[in-house]
C-alpha cells in the first residue's frame, strides 16, 4: 500500500502564546481572574481562548466531576462551576490536567466559558481569529465523491482505512462500533488492520456489555457519553487505565484515539484509530479526521447493519419473541418488555428505523447532552 505525505490544505493547528502585561477577566463588576502570566490559544476555526494560571483565579471554582469534554489535541477537560457574587455559572470554567502535547502549554491553566466572562482586558493588539480556510485533499474528496458507493459497513471500514493511509496518516488499526436495534445482538464491531488490509467483524450479544473486557474498554467510556479518548502511550500512560492500550503498546502502537460517532437521536457509536509512527498522530492528521467525523458518522448511519433480517420472529418463543415483538414495533410486546424491566429493552418508546441511547442504559430523553467549551454538541 502506497503511503505519501499528508495532502491537506489549511492544516489544523494550535498555537499558544504568552500575553504581555496584566490580563483581567471580568464578569460585570466582578474580577474572575487577574494575571501577568496569562496565555492565549489560537486553534483553527475557533475563537482565541485566554488561559489563566489557577493560582491567579479570583472567583470561587466548585469542581464539577461529572462533566467532562474531550479534545483530541489537548486531552480531557475538567469543569468547575463559577461562583460570582450570588450567581453560579454551571460548568463555567474548564482546565486540562495531563494535557496532550499540543496542549501542554496550558496544562493546569483555567479558561472561562463565553457565557461566564463578559470581558477580558489586556495590553497589546486585539485578539483576532487565526487564519482559516476550507479543508481539502484526497480524503475529503473521497468522502464526498466515492465513499457513498460502498454497500456494506465492512467495505466502508476497509476503504476508509486505506484512504487515510494513502493520505499520509499512519493508521495501523481502525475500528468502528455501531450499536444495533436487534433484540439479541448489541451491535457490530468492525476492525481493520493495515498489515492484513482486511476487516474482521463481530456481533456481540448483550451479555458482552457486562463483561470486564467491555466495561474496562475505551468503547464503553465513549459510548456512555464520557467523552473521547486520546492517549499517547509514551507521554500520558496513566490518564486512562484500559488493558487494551497496554496490549496495543506491546504491538508497537504509539498513539491511540477513540472518537464519538454521533447518530441522530443521541446514539453514540465509536471510531478508534491506532498509530505506529514513532511521533504519533500529528495535529494535522487528527484535525483532518476530527473535522470529517460527522460526515463519516453519516456514511455509517446510512449503512447501519439491518440485523433484523437475521432473525425470524416466527422461530422465536417466550422472552425472545416478546423482545423481537417490541423491537419490530409490536405494542403488546413493547409494553410487556417495559413492565418486566427487561435488560435489553428498557424504554417506553422505540423507533426501529431510528436510533436510541446505548443499549440497556438511559432513555435518550434523559441522556445528558454534553457540549464542549465552544458550545458545540459533544458526543464527547
Amino acid at each position: 500500500m502506497t503511503v505519501r505525505v499528508q495532502q491537506t490544505s489549511n492544516d489544523y493547528g494550535i498555537l499558544v502564546e504568552p500575553l504581555s502585561g496584566p490580563v483581567t477577566a471580568w464578569r460585570g463588576d466582578f474580577v474572575l481572574a487577574r494575571s501577568e502570566r496569562a496565555r492565549v490559544m489560537y486553534e483553527t476555526r475557533l475563537p482565541p481562548v485566554v488561559y489563566f494560571p489557577r493560582e491567579d483565579v479570583v472567583a470561587k471554582l466548585e469542581p464539577a466531576p461529572d462533566f467532562r469534554t474531550f479534545c483530541p489535541f489537548k486531552g480531557t477537560a475538567s469543569y468547575a462551576h463559577v461562583h460570582v457574587g450570588e450567581e453560579v455559572f454551571e460548568h463555567g470554567a474548564w482546565s486540562y490536567r495531563n494535557a496532550l502535547p499540543e496542549g501542554k502549554a496550558v496544562d493546569g491553566y483555567v479558561a472561562f466559558m463565553p457565557g461566564t466572562v463578559s470581558g477580558i482586558e489586556h495590553q497589546g493588539d486585539a485578539l483576532g481569529m487565526p487564519p482559516a480556510g476550507n479543508i481539502t485533499g484526497p480524503t475529503v474528496d473521497w468522502l464526498l465523491r466515492e465513499a457513498w458507493a460502498k454497500r456494506t459497513p465492512e467495505e466502508l471500514t476497509a476503504a476508509l482505512g486505506r484512504r487515510l493511509v494513502e493520505d499520509g496518516i499512519s493508521v495501523c488499526r481502525l475500528t468502528i462500533l455501531i450499536w444495533s436495534l436487534h433484540p439479541m445482538i448489541a451491535g457490530r464491531h468492525f476492525i481493520w488492520t493495515r498489515d492484513s488490509d482486511e476487516v474482521t467483524s463481530f456481533s456481540p450479544s448483550y451479555e458482552v456489555l457486562d463483561s470486564p473486557a467491555f466495561r474496562e474498554s475505551p468503547l464503553q467510556h465513549v459510548a456512555d457519553g464520557l467523552g473521547g479518548i486520546r492517549q499517547k502511550l509514551d507521554s500520558n500512560p496513566d490518564e486512562f487505565n484500559f488493558p487494551i492500550l497496554e496490549d496495543l503498546r506491546q504491538q508497537g502502537v504509539t498513539d491511540y484515539v477513540a472518537m464519538p460517532l454521533p447518530f441522530s437521536g443521541g446514539r453514540i457509536n465509536v471510531m478508534t484509530l491506532a498509530c505506529d509512527d514513532p511521533d504519533g498522530f500529528t495535529t494535522a492528521n487528527l484535525g483532518l479526521v476530527f473535522e470529517c467525523s460527522a460526515l463519516i458518522s453519516r456514511l455509517f448511519r446510512s449503512l447501519r447493519p439491518d440485523l433484523q433480517r437475521h432473525v425470524s420472529v416466527g422461530n422465536l418463543s417466550g422472552q425472545a419473541h416478546r423482545r423481537a415483538g417490541a423491537w419490530r414495533g409490536n405494542p403488546a410486546g413493547r409494553r410487556r418488555c417495559h413492565r418486566r424491566g427487561d435488560r435489553v429493552l428498557r424504554f417506553a418508546q422505540f423507533d426501529p428505523a431510528g436510533s436510541r441511547a446505548r443499549p440497556g442504559r438511559l432513555c435518550r430523553r434523559t441522556q445528558p447532552v454534553l457540549r464542549d467549551h465552544h458550545g458545540r454538541d459533544q458526543c464527547p
